[in-house]
């Protein structure tokens, strides 16, 4: 499951506001924090944001979702 709560902590790390990252990605922070509060946005702005932080888009995946789709398909 995605977890993009993970961006309020990224942006604590990297010394940055919601507001001051999500205008250098080009967005309005009313739009970083839907995205947050929804926890749901588009592929390409997910990449986006993880360029930003430098991180995998990956890292914002908790990891019983990193499981092959193989292992997910048997447990049902």
């Amino acid at each position: 499951m995605i977890n993009l709560q993970k961006i309020k902590e990224l942006c604590r790390h990297k010394n940055v506001t919601v507001k001051q990252a999500a205008l250098d990605l080009g967005m309005t922070e009313q739009a970083m924090h839907r995205i947050i509060k929804t926890n749901s946005t588009k592929i390409e702005t997910l990449i986006s944001i993880a360029q930003y932080f430098n991180v995998e888009p990956t890292y914002f995946f908790d990891n019983d979702s990193q499981q092959p789709l193989t292992a997910v398909v048997k447990a049902r």
